[in-house]
């Protein structure tokens, strides 16, 4: 729960900036567009609303295109700022399932099964795929012209 919340408490901030940074940029951009798509400059007093619908749709494009970036910048330096926290809970959370004898969420009586129960988590079973290639012909009845005649490939 403690790691859940740390967690919580590194990502919200930029969540809660990239979602209000990004809807203020969309309406920007929304408004510019509907300068430059309807008449509302006329009813609202400007005379030559394209070159300033442009203008503001652009300027809210480049506000959306920066809302990632800057999100990534934000949660990157709230990481590098709570990593020894969560570094020092994740170690304390390791070591009081190791005094329980915890290994991957199933209790261990001994050394001897816990090591085999790792050696089994270590080694995945892998298993190779066989993907069939399909009858495009069977599966969409296709006629191919032969000398000017059709002839359907599955009669």
């Amino acid at each position: 729960d403690e790691l859940r919340k740390l967690d919580a408490k590194v990502k919200r901030p930029a969540n809660v900036f990239a979602y209000t940074f990004g809807s203020i940029s969309a309406l920007i951009m929304g408004s510019g567009m509907s300068l430059v798509m309807t008449n509302i400059g006329l009813v609202v007093g400007i005379q030559n609303a394209l070159v300033l619908g442009i203008v503001i749709g652009v300027v809210g494009l480049g506000m959306s295109l920066l809302t990632y970036p800057i999100y990534k910048g934000i949660l990157n330096s709230r990481r590098k700022k709570h990593s020894a926290e969560v570094l020092k809970l994740s170690e304390k959370i390791l070591k009081k399932a190791r005094k329980e004898g915890l290994q991957n969420g199933v209790a261990v009586e001994n050394a001897d099964e816990q090591q085999n129960l790792m050696g089994q988590v270590a080694e995945p079973k892998k298993k190779k795929l066989n993907f069939k290639k399909p009858n495009l012909q069977k599966l969409f009845k296709f006629k191919i012209k032969n000398n000017g005649k059709n002839i359907n490939k599955n009669n």
